[in-house]
């Protein structure tokens, strides 16, 4: 039988902002210090006339790197390709891997001109308005990345973006601004031809480890953070950073319905096309709209991969089985796509539980559904799930005197377009023989 894959479509009903004018705080070679327009650059240590608290934690000098992020106790001029977060407090308004070696410039300076701060400390006392004092900033520090290409030497497609932090001292709030139409590229090109660069990033990271990501983060739909919002104006994000406890987090504001994004509601493609994949095409109907992966490529609209191109599964899952237990066991899948293979191992297995955790092997079926070959138009997992999904299996043995539960958590593509998984293993099973090896219907 003829086997093609059936597009299925995500319909939704989403709030998207229009495309206005922004104001950048001001910036240039009037105003600010400049890095050198190369790849891979940081400033050097720049100390702070007023300190910044952020994630509990005072700092009194910031470093700002060409790669879109600012950090604190140490500079990064070197682009990482990973996930968030990064082993170093950062401030993070694009991470991606820039070039100004072709195209751009990236400004920065610390000001306390009175004009900015009251720009500034208006905008925090409006959405911010149940602080137990009005916040009022007492310097601003502003980098800006104006017009700057990707590695290598891109400048067909440049980012225009822009983070603000005002600090009074033991308080402090980060703006970030992205002009309309500022993120026009996601990944660089690479050093590797067999990996190619993480998509951009964006968000803060605490020395401690705590990640606070922005709407769309590491995905397609980063490209949108000029149009989405947390607060009343397209492209404009505001966080409180400072002083969120020993386990807090970074603070959005709060609309009076208890969201943290204050959008435009829409339900057309006119302005709503922006929650499909690049790949997609956005599709009116009489109720909202949907999209649709095109051809040569497959997914539920939001998320759509190329067709007939192997993918991997990583993640970790807790196994707890016949009284050994093991919190972080590897799970890595490899997906031939073309004709629905799909190859599963877990890694640091206990040994005393190895030879046992053979009879839950069947439990690696549902990456089997996921990705499995299309026949008569029958859509396949990723399809209908975009790699979101709670999955839970219950296996019995000798009518019920053995009993293990697999809960299995995914979480869609990351930065690579690999799908991440996290999951827990645990009860009993009959034990095996060590050396046996089963064979399963």
């Amino acid at each position: 039988c003829e086997m093609t894959a059936l597009r299925v479509t995500l319909c939704v009903v989403l709030y998207a902002g229009a495309a206005l004018a922004l104001d950048f705080y001001t910036y240039g070679p009037a105003y600010d210090s400049q890095l050198p327009p190369q790849n891979d650059i940081s400033s050097s240590e720049i100390p702070l006339a007023v300190p910044i608290k952020f994630f509990g934690e005072t700092y009194n000098s910031i470093f700002v790197n060409s790669n879109g992020l600012l950090s604190f106790l140490t500079e990064i001029p070197m682009f990482f390709s990973i996930q968030f977060p990064l082993n170093y407090p950062i401030i993070a308004p694009l991470y991606a891997n820039v070039d100004t070696s072709g195209h751009g410039h990236i400004y920065y300076r610390e000001t306390q001109d009175p004009d900015l701060l009251k720009r500034f400390n208006h905008r925090v006392q409006h959405f911010y308005p149940n602080l137990q004092a009005p916040f009022t900033a007492k310097s601003l520090f502003i980098a800006s990345w104006l017009e700057v290409g990707y590695f290598p030497s891109g400048t067909d497609k440049v980012n225009t973006f822009q983070a603000v932090i005002g600090s009074d001292g033991s308080e402090s709030f980060v703006e970030l601004l992205y002009r309309p139409g500022g993120v026009q590229w996601v990944q660089g090109r690479g050093s590797s031809d067999r990996l190619p660069d993480a998509r951009a990033q964006a968000g803060f990271v605490a020395e401690d480890g705590r990640l606070y990501t922005l709407r769309g983060s590491g995905t397609d739909q980063i490209q949108n953070l000029d149009r989405w919002s947390n607060t009343d104006e397209p492209g404009v994000w505001l966080f409180r950073v400072g002083n969120t406890g020993s386990s807090g987090n970074v603070e959005p504001p709060q609309a009076d319905n208890g969201e943290s994004e204050n959008l435009i509601d829409d339900s057309s493609c006119q302005t709503g096309a922006m929650s499909c994949h690049s790949k997609a095409q956005c599709i009116d109907q009489d109720e909202g709209y949907c999209c649709v992966c095109q051809a040569g490529y497959y997914g539920n609209g939001r998320t759509c991969l190329q067709d007939q191109i192997p993918l991997r599964v990583n993640g970790k899952v807790s196994v707890s089985l016949n009284g050994v237990t093991e919190q972080e066991v590897d799970v890595q899948a490899y997906i031939v796509t073309a004709d629905g293979r799909c190859y599963t191992a877990l890694s640091r297995v206990p040994p005393a539980a190895g030879t046992d955790a053979q009879l839950i092997s069947s439990t690696a079926d549902i990456i089997g559904w996921l990705f499995a070959k299309s026949i008569n138009n029958a859509p396949n997992g990723y399809m209908l799930t975009g790699g979101v999904l709670n999955h839970t299996a219950f296996l019995t043995f000798n009518n019920g005197q053995h009993r293990t539960t697999v809960e299995q958590r995914f979480l869609g593509l990351d930065v690579f377009d690999q799908l991440r998984m996290e999951g827990r293993i645990f009860g009993t099973v009959p034990q095996v023989p060590h050396g046996s090896k089963l064979s399963l219907p």
